[in-house]
């Protein structure tokens, strides 16, 4: 990479009497500085410099095929990258490694069209800021030969070569392998360190050691532009801060650095720019923000915002509808919108509106929060955002209206948390319809053509009994006539407040999600009449409800109880139903617990294939009996201990050395759970680990 250098306008002259250009001092605090001081993520550093530098190497030499990674374990705690480049010859690896600064590839951008990441000679030492020694092998020309880049006892960086001087013969291709001995606690930091680090590399190496479900980060992009260089993802997204994407790397912006411009104006984006275009930190770990760089940064943003007001433009104005066109603004202004420097001359350019008032009476329906009750507000004042979920009853015909307007919303579950219903008096409809900018059919209904069923008075059925059915969002319906019921009658028992299914309460608004359409709800006040007819109690038609449909919609959202749900089965055949078939609907409001039963769904799949997870515990309670002695039981544990960074007294008794025994297993488990499914750690900060592990125990 051709390093940034803009000259700053400082006068030389040849008047001086003396001068002596600086140097640097050949020191361990020096070398230090260059292999150490420079990165903040010690860790992060060595894996994407050495990445880095195979990718080049590919590139320079003109590899095809792609360089390899192999992740540490458990059982081998090195990270190894192998590339399948020239490699080096005995005099190429020693000043390599020896010379700071120096670099085949600072004056090069690209190759070919490919870009050149490298060029501040550091990167190969980088190793050095997370450990003191690390192996480098080199395969040129048909001869291995092997090294040790260490420092020695005065803190310098040696290399020390380990194989003859004159190498081994080899019929392995040329290239060159770097090895890092990874301490334990960070064996799974490094693969979620490298999925951050590949998002953009335009050469996916292959990776060794992985778990079932790992990719590489990325994000879902709503906007693309491949002409000026940019993507952009759902600004609501506040973790999706705009980056710069330079030769596969991404640098967030910090736009503190950029006077007059907003973090959260670009939030999502991602904007590709030529390598020499701005300057990058000689830890490549951030951009440095001298003159050229947010010159250029700025001059890119300019050009953005034109391209994503000229695509807005042309997608709107070729709606020949107005309250679509409104619509398509609207939603454009919730995504893309923020962008959009001029907002009043965008919506009189495209004829359009993003919010509408009207003086006038009309009606909206709302719920009761206490009670989800529909209930219709007289206003008078009409006021809408233009979403394409607005839906207007037009009073033609006043009989039994409001009760038309209701069953409407009920029989065609119009969710009232993202809808508007208004109900809009005949008389004033022509006038709305026109200024709204006349909405198309789907979105009008007259009174006149809704229908109602009419309520019974007293108690609907026969022998006095009550039954229902939920509705999301509002309650129980009407009472439903018992004589038109199945003879094969299951029931759940309700109150004004509660479902209870096997004993548990549940909201109505929950229960509405987990209950199929063949169980009927009574009051608490008529167990008996039931049961002396001869209903069967519904909770088990519940159960295998949710595990014969959890997991179509598992992708979407999931009530919370169905953690409690599926508890109720601890078979793991029977948990493996839940994979089959789908079905029921679910609530929006538990979107973690839904990626982490996601994850659980499918750990439970595979977990007679995969689960080999090593028991301490029983494994040193058999090493403690046949040992004839606890001597060798306190070694081998303490050994253990230590390893994972636990100290404990000598003296401890047995059953303390077991309690952290037992903690250790359980970090084990999570550990490799974590590696399998990552999703699974952020999920529900209300639940420790001591409970996700005894909870997901019970499957393995």
């Amino acid at each position: 990479m051709q390093i940034v250098q803009e000259s700053r306008g400082c006068e030389t002259s040849n008047n001086f009497t003396t001068t002596k250009q600086f140097s640097i001092k050949h020191s361990p605090k020096m070398f230090k500085m260059l292999s150490d001081g420079v990165y903040k993520d010690k860790l992060a550093a060595f894996i994407r410099e050495i990445a880095n530098n195979c990718a080049d190497e590919h590139r320079m030499s003109g590899t095809k095929r792609p360089f390899e990674i192999t992740l540490p374990t458990q059982l081998s705690a090195t990270m190894e990258f192998k590339d399948f480049g020239r490699g080096l010859s005995e005099e190429g690896v020693f000043n390599l490694y020896t010379t700071y600064g120096a670099s085949t590839k600072d004056e090069i951008n690209d190759i070919n069209g490919e870009e050149i990441v490298g060029g501040f000679g550091i990167g190969s030492k980088s190793p050095f800021a997370y450990t003191d020694s690390f192996i480098v092998e080199s395969r040129h020309e048909g001869v291995f030969r092997a090294y040790v880049a260490m420092l020695d006892d005065q803190r310098m960086p040696t290399i020390v070569q380990t194989t003859p001087k004159e190498g081994v013969q080899t019929d392995e291709e040329n290239g060159l392998t770097v090895k890092v001995a990874v301490q334990q606690h960070d064996i799974r930091n490094c693969s979620d360190k490298l999925r951050n680090i590949l998002e953009f590399f335009t050469e996916q190496p292959i990776i060794h050691g992985i778990t079932d479900g790992w990719a590489v980060n990325s994000r879902e992009y709503l906007v693309e532009n491949d002409k000026v260089g940019f993507k952009m993802s759902d600004q609501n997204d506040y973790r999706s801060n705009a980056r710069i994407i330079l030769g596969g790397n991404a640098f967030p912006i910090e736009f503190s650095q950029l006077e007059g411009k907003s973090q959260y104006t670009y939030r999502g984006l991602d904007i590709w720019m030529p390598m020499g275009s701005v300057d990058v930190a000689i830890s490549r770990e951030s951009l440095s923000y001298d003159p050229l760089t947010i010159k250029n940064i700025l001059t890119k943003l300019g050009e953005i915002e034109e391209a994503i007001q000229a695509d807005a433009i042309k997608k709107v104005t070729a709606i020949k509808n107005r309250y679509l066109r409104s619509i398509a603004y609207s939603n454009i202004s919730r995504g893309s919108g923020l962008l959009l420097s001029n907002t009043k001359a965008f919506q009189e350019r495209c004829d359009c509106d993003d919010y509408f008032t009207e003086q006038m009476q009309y009606k909206e329906l709302d719920t009761v929060y206490s009670s989800s009750k529909l209930i219709l507000r007289k206003k008078d004042c009409f006021s809408t955002s233009f979403r394409s979920d607005n839906v207007f009853i037009i009073v033609d015909d006043p009989v039994c209206c409001d009760i038309k307007t209701k069953q409407f919303v009920e029989d065609n579950d119009i969710n009232m948390k993202t809808t508007n219903v208004y109900q809009i008096p005949n008389h004033s409809w022509p006038k709305l319809y026109e200024r709204l900018g006349k909405p198309p059919k789907s979105y009008i209904h007259y009174t006149s053509k809704l229908t109602y069923v009419k309520k019974t008075s007293g108690k609907a059925g026969v022998k006095g009994i009550s039954c229902y059915t939920l509705g999301r969002g509002h309650g129980y319906k009407s009472p439903l006539d018992v004589q038109n019921l199945p003879d094969d009658k299951h029931y759940l028992l309700m109150d004004n407040s509660y479902v209870y299914i096997n004993d548990k309460a549940y909201t109505h608004d929950t229960a509405a999600c987990l209950i199929p359409k063949d169980v009927y709800l009574i009051f608490r006040t008529n167990r008996g009449k039931v049961v002396e007819y001869g209903w069967t109690e519904g909770s088990s038609l519940v159960t295998k409800h949710c595990k014969d449909f959890v997991v179509k919609y598992s992708e979407k959202n999931m009530p919370y109880e169905l953690y409690d749900l599926v508890k109720i089965d601890t078979e793991l055949e029977q948990i493996n139903l839940l994979i089959k078939e789908d079905g029921f609907k679910v609530s929006s409001y538990n979107r973690e617990l839904v990626k982490w039963t996601k994850q659980l769904i499918k750990y439970v799949e595979n977990t007679k294939k995969t689960h080999n997870i090593p028991n301490h515990i029983d494994f040193y309670e058999r090493r403690r009996h046949t040992s004839g002695s606890e001597h060798s039981f306190y070694e081998t544990a303490l050994d253990l201990l230590a390893k994972q960074g636990e100290e404990i007294d000598v003296r401890s008794t047995y059953n303390k050395i077991k309690k952290k025994l037992k903690r250790l297993e359980k970090d084990t488990l999570l550990t490799q759970w974590y590696a399998s499914f990552p999703l699974i750690e952020g999920c529900d900060n209300n639940v420790t680990n001591t409970n996700k592990v005894d909870y997901f125990s019970k499957w393995g």
